[in-house]
């Protein structure tokens, strides 16, 4: 079992891969990110099998692979330890490349196994890491649009994130465009060279970058992993833009991620409106203690998988919940009712339902509502009404 604390813990940040994972943690004193660099002198570590099959070794004939991986990351989270002289874990924030329902259960399995709870561990997608990344750094690197090139397998990547007031609240959104053609992979299997796609890369990016003031771009993946830029390029990208080159931002991004979610930090003012984000707020009326009041059901800006809330109300004489939604980009609210009249009506408020709240996606709320009866005094009727609500 893992040692975790939250008092003066360690802050670990873990980006996995398809192939290859990177492990860093938050320096304190220095208040910056710090990746591992591993004793062959690479600071990623191989995964002992590829993410596409991780989700298979929770099947008996594949223990053993559950096995090796849960081995090569207790290995990572030791090695951060030795490099540290920390014992301690306060968090473990984990950014992965395929942000599916199915990966991130196999990773609750593998850090249940690992002795790191739910209220120590986390997981995000590259969008939000990037985003925890650059604002994170430099004012001056995020002034205007940042811009984030990911050259991998399916393509390149643009994530343009900007942030602004809307309706008196800090917002970062996201613009997001993907680029790919046959050479794109062929430059990956070393068929050709990056400067054989450049005029295609650029060609590109300049439909895109005549719409936005662009403050700096942030170049990685295993495509822009090179000793040198194309002389084109590389013009191209610092026409009155800072540029930087990394194979760690998403790592990085992690343990800021992390950080802040023990301590508030530069982002805890803003709604983050990227993408695995919820951007539309929901509340509900209620009545308490005879005065009426909106209750937020969900606050925009946070990841959907972590979206789960439970809330339990005494009713009467109600046949629906009326949920308003209240989009974080400006643009109107917008009501969405379920009918629950299949819950018995009891006098005297005996009645008390249980109302869950959880997400499939950002943009697919689901609601279910359970008759609790009341106590000892009045049994449930077992009845549970299912709903579903629709994000724009």
């Amino acid at each position: 079992m893992i040692d975790v604390e939250m008092n003066e813990g360690l802050v670990i940040g873990i980006d996995i891969q398809e192939h290859i994972s990177l492990v860093a943690y938050y320096d304190e004193n220095e208040a910056k990110t710090v990746t591992l660099t591993f004793p062959n002198g690479k600071n990623y570590k191989e995964n002992p099998i590829s993410t596409k099959h991780w989700c298979m070794a929770t099947d008996d004939e594949h223990i053993g692979q559950m096995e090796d991986i849960v081995r090569f990351f207790g290995n990572l989270i030791e090695h951060v330890k030795e490099q540290t002289g920390r014992l301690k874990i306060a968090t473990v924030c984990v950014c992965v490349e395929s942000f599916s329902i199915e990966l991130l259960q196999f990773l609750e399995i593998l850090f249940d196994k690992l002795g790191i709870d739910s209220f120590h561990r986390s997981f995000i997608s590259r969008e939000e890491a990037f985003a925890f990344y650059v604002y994170n750094q430099r004012k001056d690197l995020y002034m205007s649009c940042v811009m984030l090139l990911d050259y991998n397998y399916k393509g390149i990547d643009c994530y343009l994130m900007s942030n602004g007031k809307i309706k008196n609240q800090e917002v970062i959104k996201e613009n997001r465009y993907h680029f790919y053609n046959h050479k794109i992979t062929n430059v990956l299997n070393d068929i050709l060279k990056l400067e054989d796609v450049t005029d295609d890369i650029i060609d590109w990016l300049k439909d895109i970058t005549k719409n936005y003031v662009i403050s700096s771009i942030f170049v990685t993946g295993q495509g822009f992993d090179v000793k040198e830029f194309p002389p084109s390029f590389t013009d191209f990208l610092c026409r009155k833009r800072k540029v930087f080159a990394g194979q760690n931002i998403y790592v990085k991004g992690a343990c800021y991620c992390g950080y802040e979610s023990l301590y508030a930090g530069r982002l805890s003012h803003m709604i983050l409106a990227c993408g695995n984000r919820i951007t539309t707020g929901i509340e509900l009326d209620i009545l308490e203690r005879g005065k009426q009041k909106r209750l937020r059901v969900i606050k925009p800006g946070i990841n959907w998988y972590a979206a789960q809330r439970s809330y339990d109300f005494i009713v009467e004489d109600l046949t629906s919940f009326t949920f308003h939604l209240r989009p974080c980009d400006g643009s109107n609210d917008y009501l969405k009712t379920m009918d629950i009249s299949e819950i018995p009506y009891r006098k005297g408020k005996m009645t008390k339902i249980n109302m869950q709240i959880s997400f499939s996606s950002e943009n697919l709320c689901h609601v279910k509502i359970t008759d609790k009866g009341f106590g000892g005094i009045v049994k449930s009727s077992g009845k549970v009404v299912y709903g579903q609500l629709d994000i724009m």
